[in-house]
């Protein structure tokens, strides 16, 4: 590999991941001369004796630390389309070098990440299990963010480049969701049409997240196809005229929505939104909430958020068991049914649990 010279876009990158790195509460100062750091840059990583020894001139974008013995090495590339290549300087050149010294670090994780601020970023996590590296998913989604400590602690206990029982803190969803109600609002869409905004967007990453590098029109097109095509496989395509995103009337205003619904994806995408819809917490409810309560609808309709401290205490004082049958007649976002389903999670076996799920 030649001596490495940052293109001047790959800079939008450190942006990216410091803010990612700092929002999951990891410590982005220079462990060798911060007492509790753990972040490196590209020239702190020379800090470190072996690391210098190891890569000469070259460095990756960040290393974390992660102990005295561990690190986790981030690697960044200018185009989406690089990905891949970011992902094998991360573990075929900066991590192998540095446990090919056999001293005393050995870096155990490995992120690629590609894009830029216009067209969003991509990333992918490799996990050294085994004598190979493999992709780390969470709840079998593969990670499209990066991760927090407990995560990495997740991997490390349980030997597994599974990330499981993913549950994501809540006062993250909470925070992004406030980001990007500023951002919908910064695109220039009304505060009563972000909620159905924000259904097609997170209906449109369930599976893959669609083309970012497009047109207005195009990317329109594509949310909505693929937000109508989670609806009906899952026996609910009369909703999908309900979350349908239309382009600005005036063609000066293509910009700043289309920058919206970039920034939007890219928020989930940090959030491993596509993890957390797969695990059976109501964090993705609360983080929906956030979007009702701003439309000046809410109340007019009958929206009426039940905290969720309530829907424990009342699922516990019931005393639910996994042969009760929940009925929620205004459910909303569900969360007397998520309550119930969570108290059966932690009280039935796996075979009264997912009997409990389909049925009851």
């Amino acid at each position: 590999m030649a001596s490495k010279k940052t293109p001047q876009t790959e800079v939008e990158a450190y942006g990216h991941i410091r803010r990612q790195l700092h929002d999951l509460d990891w410590i982005v100062k220079n462990p060798s001369i911060n007492t509790g750091g753990q972040v490196w840059t590209q020239n702190q990583a020379f800090n470190h004796p072996e690391m210098k020894k190891a890569w000469d001139k070259d460095r990756p974008e960040n290393v974390v630390k992660l102990s005295e013995k561990f690190v986790w090495i981030i690697e960044a590339k200018a185009s989406r389309k690089d990905l891949a290549k970011a992902v094998n300087e991360a573990t075929d050149y900066y991590a192998k070098r540095i446990n090919d010294l056999g001293g005393n670090l050995q870096a155990i994780l490995a992120t690629g990440i590609a894009g830029d601020e216009e067209s969003s970023y991509v990333a992918r996590t490799m996990f050294w299990l085994k004598g190979q590296w493999q992709v780390v998913t969470i709840n079998g989604q593969e990670a499209t963010g990066l991760l927090s400590e407990s995560d990495i602690q997740n991997l490390l206990d349980n030997k597994t480049a599974d990330i499981h029982d993913f549950a994501p803190p809540q006062y993250l969803f909470l925070q992004a969701a406030e980001r990007i109600n500023g951002i919908l609002h910064e695109g220039g869409i009304n505060k009563n049409e972000r909620a159905k905004t924000i259904a097609a967007l997170l209906l449109s990453v369930v599976n893959e997240p669609p083309n970012l590098d497009t047109e207005l029109p195009v990317l329109i097109d594509e949310i909505n196809a693929r937000s109508k095509h989670v609806l009906t496989a899952n026996g609910k395509k009369e909703f999908a005229p309900f979350v349908t995103i239309m382009p600005p009337t005036n063609d000066n205003n293509h910009v700043k929505f289309r920058a919206a619904l970039i920034r939007t994806i890219q928020e989930l995408l940090n959030l491993n939104i596509r993890s957390a819809m797969n695990s059976s917490t109501d964090v993705l409810g609360q983080f929906y909430e956030v979007f009702l309560k701003y439309g000046n609808g809410a109340k007019e309709i009958g929206i009426v958020l039940t905290p969720r401290h309530i829907t424990r205490f009342a699922v516990e004082t019931v005393t639910i068991d996994s042969n009760d049958l929940v009925a929620d007649p205004a459910c909303g976002t569900g969360g007397f049914l998520v309550a119930a389903f969570d108290h059966i999670r932690r009280t039935a076996t796996k075979a009264q649990i997912e009997l409990f799920r389909q049925h009851n």
